[in-house]
């Protein structure tokens, strides 16, 4: 189930459902989830309010065949759109456009208003000459993790997948993937690696992830690259650029740790949860071209040196009831003309953590991603089997360092080279010439999210966000700054 986005009492009554099994060989399944989204002034701009009011889908129909004892099968049928065909989801520069259209087939900016794609089509061999070594090959999910680094971005109305091989060992006390993959777009960003231009040929992701299972913790211990063709960077306000490709190799090496070892969950019965991870960048970045003292454009070559830090904790003071706090810390790039890209960079579809600690996401409103943050959180949540589950999270997002930019969930930087732009804005000064005023705050998010399941197949999700922005854009915006953003979601999940 790595294509859906469920909570824990869904995914386990679907799990044991044995009504479309078909001579315990094949195994047919139907998942539908339409969502509707309000999102309000998110780039806290008084003349030129983002307003974005949108109902999604996502719908998958999938086969899932068992012949052999060590052979699996799986085929994912998926049709992601926007209802009324016209009103795509935006993609630009434009103060009305939805800075998360990098994920989105179905824009404005694409021929199409929706698409139909074989989201997952692999075969896996398993138990191959030694007991828990095996090979799945073809189109598949990945996700590992709480899937900070690498997840199924399944809260998007497309999710990601990716064509390749993956060689799996899994023992008692250790499991190991060794994964060699490309993405599954080229052009819109969708189902593939992601990034900030639009150039995807030639990309590859390639690396391990191990697991360490001793008991007590689980260890996760992982080195991942990934290798593109990109463009090289223009600073906003450089008048010329190259546009020669350039070949960029970022090489993440990080760990996780965690007490949830039953499935990714709290084993039963225990109260205290706490993960965890650290990561860490090298490699070579396309060159930046900026504008020097001296008024002329010059180059830099650059290499990645940045670094994620993440942690969590929460305790249950009643069995229904969770007190928890996290936080994330990823410093920016002081300098962006040297020769230094200290910003980390987000490998495909991050999701920001993943269930039962919905928490952990980076806000409902999805508008602040994991480059130059500082961002801790608290959040209480309560669950009642007649009632339903509610969580609610206080996060207080900042820009780690401040001459950096505030960087969207798509990984683009919202900056721009004047400070009334009608653009989304951050408050460094683009050209680093110290012009701008610098703020650290970018926002305060309170959020409020409902969930109840009806039924063993149906689930409700209903999520309110209110957010206040802080210096950091509204040194930016100047006289054009308005301080007050919402966020809205409902949706219904069916699967069976």
């Amino acid at each position: 189930m790595r294509t859906m986005l469920l909570e824990p009492g869904l995914a386990v009554a679907v799990s044991k459902n044995q009504q479309l099994w078909i001579n315990r060989v094949l195994r047919m399944g139907f998942y539908m989830r339409p969502r509707s989204e309000i999102r309000d002034n998110l780039n806290f701009s008084a003349p030129n309010p983002e307003k974005i009011n949108r109902i999604t889908q996502n719908s998958q129909i999938w086969f899932f065949l068992n012949p052999a004892t060590d052979v699996e099968m799986k085929i994912t049928l998926q049709d992601s759109r926007v209802w009324g065909g016209e009103a795509g989801v935006k993609s630009g520069n434009a103060s009305s456009y939805d800075d998360r259209g990098v994920y989105f087939a179905n824009g404005d900016n694409a021929n199409s208003r929706a698409e139909t794609s074989v989201r997952e089509a692999w075969l896996r061999y398993t138990n191959i000459g030694v007991t828990g070594l095996g090979v799945q090959v073809g189109r598949q999910v990945l996700a590992y993790g709480d899937q900070r680094m690498l997840g199924g971005a399944n809260w998007n109305v497309t999710g990601l997948s990716f064509d390749g091989l993956v060689v799996k060992l899994d023992t008692r006390y250790f499991a190991s993937d060794a994964i060699l993959v490309r993405g599954t777009s080229k052009d819109s960003g969708t189902n593939g690696i992601t990034s900030e231009t639009s150039v995807y040929d030639d990309s590859y992701l390639a690396g391990f992830y191990n697991t360490l299972k001793p008991g007590m913790v689980v260890v996760d211990v992982y080195g991942l690259g990934l290798f593109r063709h990109l463009s090289p960077e223009s600073i906003v306000g450089t008048t010329a650029l190259s546009s020669s490709q350039q070949q960029s190799n970022l090489y993440t090496f990080g760990a996780r740790v965690t007490n949830r070892t039953a499935a990714n969950k709290l084993p039963v019965g225990s109260k205290w949860d706490i993960t965890l991870e650290a990561a860490f960048q090298a490699g070579n970045a396309p060159d930046v071209y900026f504008t020097n003292t001296a008024g002329n454009v010059v180059s830099n070559s650059r290499t990645y040196k940045g670094k994620f830090f993440f942690a969590q904790t929460g305790y249950k003071v009643l069995d229904e009831m969770r007190v928890g706090a996290h936080v994330y810390y990823s410093p920016g790039t002081t300098d962006r003309t040297s020769g230094s890209l200290d910003t980390f960079q987000t490998l495909p579809g991050p999701r920001f953590g993943g269930f039962p600690y919905l928490n952990v996401f980076n806000g409902i409103s999805e508008n602040m991603g994991m480059k130059n943050i500082f961002a801790p959180a608290v959040s209480v949540s309560y669950e009642n089997k007649l009632l339903g589950e509610f969580i609610l999270t206080y996060l207080y997002e900042n820009k780690a360092t401040t001459q950096d930019a505030w960087y969207a969930i798509s990984g683009a930087a919202n900056s721009s080279a004047t400070t009334n732009s009608a653009a989304r804005v951050s408050t460094e000064d683009a050209a680093n010439t110290g012009a701008v005023a610098l703020g650290r705050n970018v926002f305060q998010e309170l959020d409020l999210v409902y969930l109840k399941q009806f039924s063993a197949y149906v689930s409700l999700w209903v999520g309110i966000g209110y957010l206040h922005a802080g210096d950091a854009v509204r040194l930016a915006r100047g006289a054009d700054f308005k301080a007050d953003a919402f966020m809205s979601f409902i949706q219904i999940t069916g699967l069976i």
